[in-house]
């Protein structure tokens, strides 16, 4: 028995072959190919790729089969059996926090009105990854061919897009409602698989964020093991050069925000001087303030860090190639970046 392949899922494939030997070789083999997409097996075109795709939606499809009797609906020890204990360590890596019974359960009741959705996504994420994955690496030739993709149930305010390096393996991580998002917009699907290339690649060559990204993004979470200017030149890289690479996309896709540029530059200089003055902090709270979402005290906005990160890579690029920029470390990345924000805060910022 194929790994992964359950006996009734077995049992339903004997069936279609039975029914199908009525029909003509073409519509056969093409009701195969149909129906193996459909349990998450792979598809001949989608073998040869410098990436392995993992989707953990048969999973799910799984337990709202078993879970179908109105009373169990939210039922959290079905679906951490059936879902997240099969992927534990990618989930851990990506929702560490959201995996008690009270969040998971809130994660099942957020999923349970979007079946629809999520088969669009299943459906047409293989193909989209591949033609975006084609794009990021004519850029970086050397981006090693071993990482894992996965593909996970998951509403958007538990999981978005993620790289964790996971050991030695590397595994980049969407998803589902966050993808769902992406599909209807030109640029938005490849705004994101970009974004979270450019981290996969920088944690591929760079040691120095490779740890700082185990430390910052995944449990136990040691936020004082990290410096604010390594989690900014991250982040802010990262959204570069996704918008090098689809420079139609709007600030909603790239920046997550459609008004943070012009709060930024409203508060420039002053927010300059202000994170240039916290670049060594290693503290939860201003980590958190600039990057993640913390408490602000209303001197700057959410996710200043992104834009300010990005502003900074985009002055470097004008002496670095991508590549250089993805391994700048150690005190000359510190300097580097201190340098290009003083630059940035001598003169008035402007939207371009």
């Amino acid at each position: 028995m194929a790994p992964g392949v359950e006996q009734e899922e077995v049992e339903v494939l004997a069936w279609f072959l039975m029914q199908a030997v009525v029909r003509s070789r073409h519509t056969l083999v093409f009701g195969l190919v149909s129906f193996c997409s459909s349990m998450g097996l792979a598809r001949p075109e989608l073998e040869d790729k410098p990436y392995k795709l993992h989707s953990a939606m048969p999973a799910y499809w799984r337990f709202l089969r078993l879970d179908s009797k109105p009373e169990r609906r939210f039922d959290v020890k079905l679906f951490r059996a059936e879902v997240i204990e099969p992927n534990q360590d990618v989930f851990s890596a990506v929702a560490g926090r959201s995996l008690g019974d009270s969040s998971l359960k809130a994660m099942i009741r957020a999923l349970a009105p979007k079946s629809e959705q999520m088969r669009r996504v299943e459906a047409e994420f293989p193909d989209r990854l591949a033609r975006a994955w084609q794009r990021f690496a004519e850029h970086a030739p050397d981006l090693k061919p071993s990482a894992t993709v996965f593909l996970l149930p998951a509403p958007r305010f538990a999981l978005g897009g993620s790289v964790r390096p996971l050991g030695e393996r590397d595994a980049v991580v969407f998803g589902t409602e966050e993808i769902a998002l992406t599909l209807e917009s030109t640029t938005g699907f490849e705004v994101l698989v970009h974004h979270e290339m450019t981290h996969l690649y920088h944690i591929q060559v760079n040691p120095e964020m490779r740890q700082m990204t185990a430390e910052v993004y995944m449990p136990p979470y040691a936020l004082n093991k990290a410096k604010l200017y390594q989690v900014v030149w991250l982040e802010g890289l990262a959204v570069y050069w996704s918008k090098v690479l689809n420079p139609r996309a709007p600030d909603k896709e790239v920046l997550v925000s459609g008004n943070l540029a012009e709060r930024v530059v409203a508060g420039w200089p002053r927010i300059a001087s202000d994170l240039r003055q916290q670049l060594d902090s290693s503290r939860k709270e201003d980590i958190d303030a600039y990057m993640f979402g913390g408490n602000t005290h209303g001197r700057f906005p959410h996710r200043t860090g992104y834009y300010v990160g990005m502003l900074i890579a985009e002055r470097l690029a004008k002496r670095y190639s991508f590549a250089q920029l993805c391994r700048l470390s150690g005190p000359r990345l510190r300097s580097e970046v201190e340098e290009a924000l003083r630059d940035l805060e001598k003169s008035p910022l402007r939207r371009q």
